[in-house]
């Protein structure tokens, strides 16, 4: 997978019109947990993907790797709700009731 970078993720926001400046240090952290997971997603892939492990007395038990890609899973999915990069975010947000004169009108056209 390409390296997500900073400049490409402020780049689909702005594209998608949710861009803030205040945003910048979540950007950075979505960024180091993809990083994260490209080296997971890495170690597991040279494993075989290896879902278990030999816990206490021989029972099986999950892999850490696998622990760790499900949580780094979780996160990345958490941050791209929260900086609206993700289809389901984008139909959460509430329309806009501040906007132009026309844009009002318009709205209320459509009531």
């Amino acid at each position: 997978m390409a390296k997500v970078t900073v400049k490409d993720i402020k780049a689909a926001m702005e594209a998608l019109g949710t861009y803030k400046t205040e945003y910048d240090p979540l950007i950075k952290v979505y960024c180091d947990l993809w990083e994260q997971y490209d080296v997971v997603q890495k170690r597991m892939k040279s494993t075989g993907y290896t879902s278990s492990v030999d816990g206490a007395r021989g029972n099986p038990k999950q892999s850490y790797d696998v622990k760790q890609h499900e949580a780094l899973r979780k996160d990345i999915l958490a941050y791209s709700d929260r900086l609206k990069l993700n289809p389901k975010a984008m139909m959460d947000t509430p329309t806009s009731t501040t906007g132009s004169a026309l844009e009002k009108a318009l709205l209320s056209l459509e009531k």
